[in-house]
């Protein structure tokens, strides 16, 4: 107990002496007291400190990859890629620090300690690509809702860009690509092609085949028969997904039940003979 006391102590007067000796005469005290564009110089300059660093014992920082992963997840906390790498890799620290107290106090094991560093690592980073991917069916399904509503308003008449630019009203993802999207062609890029861009980006078969449609559009076609078939062609796929996604839970929730059966077959029938039977072998 003594020495976890005198650790959790160390690690503590440590964290005190740095702020304090950092703040009077450091970077961290130019970060406290510079203005707002010499706070993100410096913490590019820290970032591509750390990236040498990274890429020297093999971790290479894909900051483009990031950053979208974090557009797709919503932005959370309007958080950029260098925002998360060091929020992420100072939570990396606290959790190591205190780990390593917690194991030269002898309270945990210092395989322990490995396990917690790891889980600090892979949590964000699995929380983030979990969002990500979210956001990405998410963006999926109201592209799809987009195309439907471009097939009613061009049966009625209406051109593409018009029910672009209604639906670009919002604060989706979908919403702040149209606007995008619009910009674009005010400036006289082709409809198609910016969508086409569009859809490489976020690799959605989709957007890809919607940009199709659009290029017909452009040439004077009438759309509404295509976009009639494109939409039936989302509905179909859409539902061999979903019974895709059926035919694989099947043998999961089979797998399942089997377990706890084995489970509880163990625990209520197999251990009160085994415990019985070791009960007369003492006696």
């Amino acid at each position: 107990m003594f020495y976890f006391t005198l650790a959790v102590f160390a690690s503590v007067a440590c964290f005190g002496l740095g702020i304090i000796s950092y703040r009077r005469h450091s970077i961290f005290e130019i970060l406290l007291t510079s203005k707002p564009q010499n706070k993100k110089d410096i913490i590019k300059e820290l970032y591509r400190i750390t990236n040498r660093l990274l890429i020297a014992v093999g971790i290479n920082l894909n900051m483009e990859e990031i950053d979208f992963k974090l557009k797709l997840a919503g932005r959370p906390y309007n958080l950029q890629a260098i925002d998360f790498v060091g929020i992420m890799a100072a939570f990396v620290g606290l959790v190591l620090v205190s780990a390593l107290s917690l194991c030269l106090g002898g309270v945990i094991d210092p395989w322990i300690v490995m396990l917690f560093t790891f889980a600090a690592v892979v949590a964000p980073w699995a929380k983030i690509k979990a969002d990500a991917e979210r956001g990405r069916e998410s963006f999926r399904e109201d592209l799809i809702n987009l195309s439907r509503r471009m097939e009613i308003a061009a049966t009625g008449g209406l051109m593409p860009v018009r029910v672009l630019e209604w639906s670009a009203e919002g604060e989706t993802l979908l919403a702040r690509e149209l606007k995008n999207v619009i910009d674009q062609v005010r400036l006289g890029k082709p409809l198609h092609f910016v969508f086409s861009n569009m859809a490489a980006r976020y690799n959605l078969a989709e957007a890809d085949e919607l940009a199709l449609v659009l290029k017909h559009a452009e040439k004077g076609s009438a759309i509404a028969n295509y976009l009639r078939d494109l939409n039936r062609t989302f509905r179909n796929r859409k539902e061999l997904e979903l019974f895709t996604k059926a035919s694989k839970l099947k043998p999961k929730v089979t797998v399942y039940l089997v377990l706890s059966a084995i489970l509880t077959t163990v625990c209520f029938v197999v251990m009160p003979i085994i415990l019985e039977t070791i009960k007369i072998y003492n006696s």
